[in-house]
């Protein structure tokens, strides 16, 4: 099946960028042709070279996208709750619709570029930082009694154990297609913020 993001109204290059994404998952980085995105995304194969030099730039650039997507939707999820821990809570249930949604391409990720292709470890590295600041914020909210080196710590525990659903789901040690594996992770989950 094909992973797409969906871009209403957007501009070429957004439609580059979604048509890509689903080529990408469907075939993988070496086997995607640049001919074949343009195609599918109805441009010329040079209109990509406008926006992209590169297949491997093309590549980076939806990997950034794909994680501002994350970080969006966090923020849509959580609105304009004012309850710190009832934003921490909301992470794990919007991870895991994205990793749903979006199962082929984060595999190709992960599998194939994160820890391999320096510019996506820089990508990566980057919204690292913003989730973990985010984190931090909730938790300093909570726990206010907490030193700051304490804070940071908490918020790269509850990173990791986030992070962990992600490769756990794409090693295929994690099925959360079933209700019961969701229930049991966000009652882990809780319990790590009960610490807090």
């Amino acid at each position: 099946m094909t992973d797409r993001l969906v871009i209403k109204g957007g501009t070429t290059k957004e439609r580059i960028i979604q048509t890509a994404i689903g080529v990408f998952s469907e075939k993988g980085f070496h086997e995607t042709r640049m001919e074949e995105i343009a195609e599918r995304a109805s441009v010329a194969k040079g209109t990509i070279y406008l926006y992209f030099r590169t297949k491997k730039e093309l590549f980076s650039s939806l990997f950034s996208y794909t994680l501002h997507l994350i970080e969006e939707r966090i923020n849509k999820a959580n609105g304009n709750e004012p309850n710190p821990r009832v934003r921490l809570e909301n992470v794990p249930r919007v991870l895991l619709e994205i990793l749903k949604e979006k199962r082929e391409f984060f595999r190709l990720i992960f599998h194939n570029f994160l820890l391999m292709d320096p510019e996506s470890r820089k990508i990566f590295e980057k919204w690292k930082g913003n989730m973990i600041a985010a984190l931090s914020s909730d938790i300093q909210k909570i726990a206010r009694e907490k030193s700051q080196a304490s804070v940071s710590i908490l918020a790269r525990i509850i990173f990791y154990f986030l992070l962990s659903l992600f490769l756990g789901f794409l090693s295929g040690d994690l099925e959360i297609e079933e209700e019961k594996t969701i229930r049991e992770i966000q009652l882990n989950y809780c319990t790590l913020l009960g610490v807090i």
